[in-house]
């Protein structure tokens, strides 16, 4: 189950608990404006709710206009600057995550980051370096892989830094889909997970417990996350005043199968 649907069941179950209608609608960036907002309009929409988008200036000043309000989910800009916000404590999960491996004993930890554009992605990565800076571990440069959030990227920068002359003990992916992409090119590659290589992931999708083995991995409240969006979509609507315009909810470890000390048999 991907992040996308494990939030959309989130707002879809407190949707149902306040007896409101839901429409889904897929949004690419290359889309006309004009198109992207005839989609709401044509409905009569009262809300939005943008999941990980980052919407032109001139798209928020069109729904602003049409009296739709706008909530954004994962923003890829600087929440304080524009619609009301939800998300996770990304920068906190990139230290948890790069710290739990630094206890289990880990020095070579390789980062597989997520887009350079990505506002949580850059969030993630800094916590790793903030995290192996406090622990007094150098940041090598070359542990840290450019990619994007899915299975194929994770793979391919996986395989990249495995088979570097010096290869790290421990990977952090920057979501579970990368890690699961990790855990097949340690199986290609013929290293055990984790013993030749222990793997952490972030997001804590449904399937990160059934993976072989089970992956330890930063949990985000992705449900929670949805169903807060909604409730404060629905308050924008009502014309009430927001408890907080930009909401962070924690991340926490949880540890499975796919951690341990570096050289365990």
């Amino acid at each position: 189950m991907s992040s996308n649907v494990e939030f959309l069941a989130g707002v879809l179950a407190e949707a149902q608990r306040k007896r409101v209608n839901v429409v889904l609608v897929q949004h690419d960036d290359d889309d006309p404006e004009e198109d992207w907002l005839e989609q709401f309009t044509a409905r009569t929409t009262s809300a939005v709710i943008a999941l990980s988008s980052a919407l032109s200036h001139s798209q928020q000043k069109q729904l602003e206009a049409q009296g739709v309000r706008l909530v954004v989910v994962n923003p890829q800009d600087s929440p304080h600057l524009g619609a009301p916000s939800v998300g996770a404590t990304n920068w906190a999960g990139g230290v948890t995550a790069a710290r739990h491996l630094v206890e289990l004993g880990h020095q070579r930890i390789a980062m597989l980051a997520g887009p350079d554009d990505s506002l949580v992605a850059r969030a993630r990565l800094s916590g790793y370096r903030d995290a192996l800076d406090a622990a007094k571990l150098p940041v090598d440069e070359e542990l840290i892989v450019p990619g994007t959030f899915d299975y194929e990227s994770g793979l391919v920068q996986a395989l990249h830094v495995l088979a570097l002359p010096q290869r790290p003990t421990a990977i952090f992916a920057a979501s579970d889909r990368q890690a699961m992409g990790v855990i097949e090119a340690a199986r290609q590659l013929s290293l055990r997970v984790p013993q030749d290589v222990s793997v952490v992931g972030f997001d804590d999708l449904a399937a990160a417990a059934m993976t072989a083995p089970p992956l330890t991995t930063i949990r985000q409240p992705l449900n929670d996350m949805g169903a807060i969006a909604l409730a404060m979509a629905l308050t924008l609507i009502e014309n009430r005043p927001l408890f907080s315009r930009d909401t962070e909810l924690a991340t926490s470890l949880v540890v499975r199968g796919s951690t341990a000390p570096p050289g365990t048999d």
